[in-house]
C-alpha cells in the first residue's frame, strides 16, 4: 500500500512527478543508505546510443552517490552473438563506466551472456559470463556484500536453454545451498536487499495485455517463492529487479518489489510502455524506503 504521495523536484528530468513512500520490514535501528540503481543500459553502437550514454553518465558521475547497483543488461545482442561481434559493445560499456567514475556493483543480464547460441551458428562459448565478470572484476555472478549495517546478495536468475528455447528465469540450487549458507551467519535484524535481473514478481502483462495474463518463463524468476521462503524469519524488505524496462513498484507483506526502468528505456528508441528512459535513487532509513525515478 502506498502510504504517502509527496512530490520532488527531478534533478534530471526538470519535471516533476510522485515519489512514492516504501514501508519496509522493521530495520533494526539500521543506519540511513542511500544508493542508485540504474539497469538495462543496453550498450549498442547504432540509435544514437553512444552520444546518450556519455550524457547520462556525466549525469550520474555528477550526483556524487557513493553506491552505485546495475540491474544487468548492461550489453546488447550477447546472448545470440560472438565475441567478436559483442566486442565493440563491450568497448562502449568500458568508456561509459569510466565516464561515471564509479565502481557499480553489478547483476549479470541475459544480453550480457555472450555467445550462448551464436545466431551465425558458430560454436557457443564455454564461458559465457567471462566478458561481463571481466568489465567487473568479479570471480562469480552471485555474491554478498555489506554496505554499512546493509547486507546486499546478488542473484544469477539467467539460466540457459537448450535449443530451440533460450533462457528462463531461475535460481540455481547452486545458489539457493549458497543463501542458506549465508543466511546461517546473518543476524536476523541485518537488513537485505536482493539484487536480480529477472524480476521475483511482476505485473508487467497484465497490465500489458489484460488481468489473466500470465508471465511466461523467461519473463519472472520460476522458483521465486522457493527463494523468497528462504528469507522467512530474516529482514528483507527490498528486492531490486530489471529486465521488463518499466517502472514498478509492488508492495506486498511488508516487502517491496521494485523493478528499476531502464537506462535505454525501449533499447534507445524512447519511452516503454509509459515508462521513460531513466535510472533512480532509492534512500531507506530505519522508517521508510523512498525510491525516486530520474528520467
Amino acid at each position: 500500500m502506498i502510504a504517502r504521495r509527496k512530490f520532488v523536484k527531478l534533478a534530471l528530468a526538470g519535471t516533476t512527478l510522485p515519489l512514492i513512500e516504501l514501508r519496509p520490514a522493521d530495520a533494526g535501528g539500521s543506519q540511513n543508505l542511500r544508493f542508485l540503481f540504474l539497469t538495462d543500459v543496453h550498450a549498442m553502437l547504432d540509435r544514437n546510443a553512444p552520444a546518450k550514454m556519455d550524457d547520462i553518465a556525466s549525469r550520474i558521475r555528477d550526483l556524487g552517490i557513493d553506491l552505485i547497483i546495475g540491474g544487468g543488461d548492461f550489453v546488447d545482442g550477447g546472448f545470440t552473438s560472438t565475441p567478436a561481434q559483442m566486442e565493440p559493445k563491450f568497448a562502449l560499456l568500458r568508456r561509459f563506466l569510466e565516464k561515471i567514475n564509479h565502481p557499480i556493483e553489478a547483476v549479470a543480464g541475459n544480453h550480457d551472456l555472450v555467445g550462448v547460441c551464436p545466431a551465425d551458428g558458430s560454436t557457443p562459448e564455454p564461458d559465457p559470463a567471462r566478458y561481463l565478470r571481466e568489465t567487473f572484476g568479479l570471480r562469480t555472478l552471485h555474491r554478498t556484500f555489506d554496505h554499512g549495517t546493509f547486507r546486499f546478495i546478488v542473484l544469477d536468475s539467467v539460466e540457459p536453454l537448450p535449443a530451440p528455447k533460450t533462457y528462463r528465469g531461475h535460481v540455481s540450487a547452486e545458489q539457493i545451498l549458497w543463501i542458506k549458507s549465508l543466511l546461517d551467519s546473518t543476524p536476523k535484524d541485518q537488513p537485505i536487499v536482493l539484487c536480480s535481473h529477472i524480476p521475483f514478481r511482476s505485473t508487467f502483462l497484465q497490465n500489458k495485455d489484460g488481468p489473466e495474463a500470465p508471465l511466461p518463463d523467461n519473463l519472472v524468476v520460476t522458483n521465486a517463492n522457493d527463494v523468497l521462503a528462504l528469507f522467512e524469519g530474516h529482514n528483507l524488505p527490498l528486492v531490486l529487479q530489471g529486465h521488463l524496462h518499466v517502472n514498478e513498484v509492488i508492495h506486498w507483506n511488508k516487502r517491496t518489489f521494485l523493478t528499476g526502468g531502464a537506462v535505454s528505456g525501449a533499447w534507445w528508441k524512447g519511452d516503454n510502455w509509459g515508462t521513460e528512459p531513466g535510472f533512480g535513487t532509492v534512500e531507506i532509513t530505519p522508517s521508510h524506503c523512498d525510491w525516486t525515478y530520474l528520467t
